[in-house]
C-alpha cells in the first residue's frame, strides 16, 4: 500500500526560529535580580487582564514579557486576592503547563489577603493564576526575577534574625506612616535584596502594609493585608538600596510589625536558584501523610529525592488547614528536633482558618522538612517551588546531554517543569556508554558500570530502593544494587527500567518500576511492594541475555543462543502465537499476564531486537526483519493493515539490514548499504518521508539521511546519529524534542540538531532526546 496519508504537512524540513548553540558544561542555576515593586495585574481596573473578577474554576494568564528579560526563568510575585465571594484558593504555575496539585493563597469569603509566590515562567514568560471557588479579584506585584548568569546568589540567615518588633521598639506604625528599617548591620554591602518574614499584629483598622527599598516615592503595591485584630504573616523579598535600608508603610489605623530577616541576595556570593514545577512533598490529610500535628508536634516529610543532596536551601509554600485553635507553625530543615529555631513563626493561623505563606529556608543538613505546631491541631501541606544549591561539577568525557520535556525532571539538569529545546548537560554522569528513557524517566550506564536514573518516580522507576514513590529526581541517582553488577545494557518504556547485570553464568536481566502487567519479569515480588517495585529484581531467564528491549507492558531479552524471550501482558506482544492464554494470571479483555519469561516462537539466529508501545521486532543474522503485535497503523510492514500478529511475521522486502529501532507506533531499519527505512504511524512526521500524517504499511525511505550509525525513537519523533558524530531529528516538536532551539510544528523530514557534535550514542524517551558527547 505504501504511504497512506491522512493529512499532509510540510513536504520537507520545517523551518524553526534561529537556534541557540548547545549549552555546554554543567548547568549553573539562576540568580536573582530585584525590581522596585511593579503592578503587573489588577482585575479591578484591567491592568494586565480583563477588568473582571476571576470565576470559579477559571484561570487567567499574566504576561511578564514586558517586565522581565527573555532569559528569565522564574519570578517572585506578591499575589493578592480581593473580594472573594466564597472561601477559595489560588494556584500559580507556568503558563502552557498542566495545573499542579498545589495552592499558593487561601482566602475566606470576603477576605483580602496577600501572599508571595515564587513561580517558573512559561515559554512566553507568562504565569497562570487559578481560582477554585466563587469569584474574586486578583492583584499581582512583581518583586524580581531569576535568570542565568546576571544577578545575586542567595545566602540564608539561619536561624532568622529579628530585625524589628514594634511592640518593644518604636511602638505601632500609625496611619499613612512609613517606618524605616536599617539592615546594614545584618546584610553585607553590595546586597541587592533581602528575604523577610513580615507579621502584622493588633491592627486597629483594616489596612495594608507595603515593604520597599528606601526611596522617596512609595510604589503602588501591597505586601500584607490585615483585618482588625488579626495576626497575618507574609514572606517578602524586597529590593535594597545602597544604604541597605527598607521602608514599611501602613495605610490606616495603627499596626504592630514584626520583621524576621531570613536571607539576602548579592552578586558574586551565595548560591543560585533551581526552579521546580510546584511539587507537593507533604499533605498530612493524605494516606501516609501522618495525620494532623497536635500541640508541640511536628509534621515531617521523609528524606527526599526531589532535590540534590548538595542543596543549601529550599523555597516552599507552607499551608495550614483544619485548624482547631489559634496557633502558628515554625518551619525548618533539621537533623533532629534539637535544631529547631526559636519561637519565630512561619505561618499564623486562627481557629478554623486555612492560610498559606511562602517560606525560604537555608541549611539543608538532613533533607527533612518539618513544621512544628504551637497549639491545637492542624493539617500541614508543603509545596516546593525550588531550591538553592551550588552548580555541579561539569563532565568532561562520556557526558549525557538532554533536551525536550521536563514536566517530570526528565532533563536531569537540576530543575523540573517546562521544557528545553536545545541540548544541555545532565550533571553527575561521566564515562557514559548507553542512554535511554521511558515515559518520564531517563537512564544511563555510567563509567563505573552502574545505572544512573533521573526524572519521574511515581511507580518506583528510578530504582532507588527506600524512596518508593517519591520524586521526581531533578538530578541523577544511582539505581539500587547497580554497583554489585557489571551492567552492560539498559532498556526502558512506560514506567519500567531494565538492565543486564552480572558476569559469566551469573548474568541476568533486572527490572524495576511498574509491574502491573508483569513487565518486571519476576513472579514472586513480595508484599508490600505489590504492582511496582523501587528495588530491582532479577528475571528468571533460562540462559544469558545479551540485549534488551522494552514495550509499554512487555519486556524482551535476546539470549546468547540467538533466541528471544518475553514477559508481561499477552495481548499478542509476547510473540508466542497466542493472545490471552498461556499466562500465570486469569485471561482479561486485553490479554493476560505472564511474570515469567516465555520464548518467542520461531525465532533463531537473532542478532538485534527492538520494541515500541504496540509491537516488537527482531533482526536475524541473514539481515531480515521480523515483527509481531498490532497492525492498525501498518506497524508490521505487511503492505496492508490487519489484525494483531501473535507470532513473528517477516517484513517483506527488507534485506541487508544492520540494526533496528522503534518508538511510539513506528519502526526503523538501517540497511548496511546506508540510509534509514521506516514504517508504521506518521501522525507527527516520524516516518521522516517528507510529509506529516497518515501511516506507511511498507518501509519507506527517511529522506536525505546518509552515513547513519544508529536511530533512537520517541513517542512521535526520531533521532539519527551520523558517522561524523552529528545528530538529525524529525517528527513531533511540541516540547522541543527535536532540539532545534524552539518548539514548533512537526517536521516531516530530518534536520540537524544545531551545535551537537562529537556524539557517540543517542537515546530517546517519550518526548525527550539524549546524546552521549565526548
Amino acid at each position: 500500500m505504501g504511504l497512506c496519508v491522512a493529512g499532509t504537512g510540510p513536504a520537507g524540513a520545517v523551518e524553526h526560529p534561529a537556534a541557540a548553540p548547545r549549552v555546554t558544561g554543567a548547568p549553573t542555576g539562576d540568580r536573582y535580580t530585584p525590581t522596585s515593586p511593579t503592578r503587573v495585574l489588577d482585575t479591578r481596573n484591567g491592568t494586565g487582564a480583563a477588568e473582571a473578577p476571576v470565576g470559579a474554576g477559571a484561570s487567567i494568564s499574566v504576561s511578564l514579557s514586558g517586565a522581565v528579560p527573555v532569559a528569565a526563568t522564574a519570578v517572585v510575585l506578591t499575589v493578592t486576592g480581593v473580594n472573594a465571594t466564597l472561601g477559595t484558593y489560588v494556584t500559580a504555575w507556568p503558563d502552557q503547563e498542566a495545573r499542579p496539585t498545589a495552592s499558593n493563597l487561601n482566602l475566606a469569603a470576603g477576605e483580602t489577603r496577600a501572599g508571595s509566590v515564587t513561580v517558573e515562567l512559561g515559554p512566553d514568560r507568562a504565569v497562570d493564576l487559578y481560582n477554585f471557588h466563587g469569584q474574586l479579584d486578583l492583584v499581582a506585584d512583581l518583586a524580581g526575577y531569576y535568570a542565568p548568569a546576571a544577578g545575586g546568589g542567595f545566602s540564608a540567615i539561619s536561624p532568622a534574625v529579628r530585625a524589628l518588633d514594634t511592640r518593644t521598639t518604636g511602638g505601632p506604625v500609625g496611619a499613612n506612616t512609613t517606618r524605616v528599617l536599617d539592615l546594614s548591620g545584618a546584610v553585607p554591602a553590595g546586597a541587592t535584596a533581602a528575604t523577610l518574614n513580615v507579621t502584622g499584629l493588633d491592627a486597629t483598622l483594616g489596612t495594608y502594609v507595603t515593604v520597599f527599598g528606601d526611596q522617596p516615592t512609595r510604589p503602588l503595591a501591597s505586601d500584607l493585608n490585615l483585618a482588625p485584630g488579626a495576626i497575618t504573616a507574609n514572606q517578602v523579598t524586597v529590593d535594597l538600596t545602597a544604604d541597605r535600608k527598607i521602608d514599611l508603610y501602613n495605610f490606616q489605623g495603627g499596626v504592630d510589625l514584626v520583621v524576621d530577616l531570613t536571607g539576602y541576595y548579592a552578586p558574586g556570593t551565595g548560591q543560585p536558584f533551581w526552579p521546580m514545577a510546584p511539587t507537593r512533598v507533604l499533605d498530612t490529610r493524605a494516606a501516609g501523610g501522618g495525620g494532623p500535628a497536635g500541640a508541640g508536634q511536628d509534621a515531617d516529610t521523609e528524606q527526599w529525592l526531589w532535590i540534590p543532596q548538595y542543596a543549601t536551601g529550599v523555597v516552599m509554600t507552607l499551608t495550614g488547614t483544619d485548624t482547631t485553635a489559634n496557633t502558628y507553625l515554625t518551619a525548618w530543615l533539621h537533623y533532629d528536633a534539637s535544631s529547631r529555631p526559636g519561637p519565630d513563626s512561619s505561618l499564623n493561623l486562627a481557629a478554623g482558618q486555612t492560610a498559606a505563606n511562602l517560606v525560604v529556608l537555608g541549611d539543608v543538613p538532613d533533607f527533612v522538612l518539618s513544621a512544628r505546631n504551637f497549639a491545637g491541631s492542624v493539617d500541614v501541606i508543603m509545596d516546593v517551588a525550588g531550591y538553592f544549591a551550588p552548580p555541579p561539577a561539569a563532565c568532561t568525557s562520556g557526558c549525557v546531554d538532554s533536551w525536550g520535556d521536563n514536566s517530570d525532571a526528565q532533563l536531569g539538569n537540576g530543575t523540573s517543569g517546562g521544557y528545553s529545546a536545545q541540548p544541555g548537560q545532565v550533571p553527575g554522569i561521566s564515562g557514559a556508554t548507553a542512554v535511554t528513557a521511558g515515559e518520564v524517566t531517563g537512564y544511563a550506564i555510567t563509567g563505573s558500570g552502574t545505572v544512573a536514573s533521573w526524572g519521574g518516580n511515581d511507580l518506583g522507576q528510578l530504582g532507588a530502593s527506600g524512596y518508593e514513590q517519591q520524586g521526581p529526581a531533578v538530578v541523577a541517582q544511582q539505581v539500587e544494587s547497580g554497583a554489585a553488577y557489571d551492567t552492560s545494557a539498559i532498556a526502558a518504556d512506560g514506567r519500567t527500567g531494565y538492565a543486564i547485570a552480572g558476569t559469566g553464568a551469573d548474568t541476568d536481566a533486572i527490572g524495576w518500576g511498574d509491574n502491573a502487567d508483569g513487565q518486571i519479569g519476576y513472579p514472586d515480588i513480595p508484599f508490600p511492594i505489590g504492582p511496582w517495585s523501587s528495588l530491582p529484581w532479577r528475571t528468571d531467564l533460562p540462559g544469558t541475555p545479551v540485549k534488551l528491549a522494552a514495550g509499554a507492558e512487555t519486556g524482551y531479552a535476546l539470549q546468547s543462543d540467538g533466541t528471544v524471550w518475553s514477559w508481561g501482558r499477552n495481548a499478542g506482544l509476547l510473540g508466542t502465537g497466542s493472545y490471552g492464554t498461556g499466562c500465570d494470571t486469569e485471561p482479561a479483555g486485553s490479554g493476560c499476564v505472564t511474570h515469567e519469561p516465555v520464548q518467542v516462537t520461531g525465532l533463531t539466529d537473532v542478532v538485534a531486537i527492538a520494541a515500541n508501545t504496540t509491537d516488537a521486532y527482531a533482526l536475524t543474522a541473514d539481515g531480515q526483519v521480523w515483527a509481531w503485535g498490532e497492525d492498525d497503523r501498518g506497524q508490521l510492514g505487511q503492505g496492508v493493515t490487519g489484525p494483531v500478529a501473535t507470532a513473528p511475521v517477516k517484513v517483506p522486502g527488507l534485506t541487508g539490514i544492520g540494526s533496528l529501532a522503534a518508538g511510539g507506533a513506528t519502526a526503523y531499519a538501517l540497511p548496511t548499504a546506508g540510509g534509514v527505512l521506516a514504517w508504521g504511524a506518521d501522525d507527527t512526521g516520524q516516518l521522516g518521508a517528507g510529509v506529516v500524517g497518515g501511516y506507511a504499511a511498507v518501509p519507506v525511505a527517511v529522506t536525505g539521511l546518509t552515513g547513519v550509525r544508529s536511530v533512537a525513537a520517541g513517542r512521535g519523533f526520531a533521532l539519527a546519529l551520523r558517522t561524523d558524530g552529528t545528530v538529525a531529528s524529525w517528527g513531533e516538536n511540541d516540547r522541543g524534542q527535536l532540539g532545534q532551539g524552539a518548539s514548533g510544528p512537526a517536521a516531516g523530514a530530518p534536520q540537524s540538531v544545531p551545535g551537537l557534535t562529537g556524539v557517540t550514542a543517542i537515546g530517546a524517551g517519550a518526548r525527550n532526546g539524549y546524546a552521549i558527547v565526548g
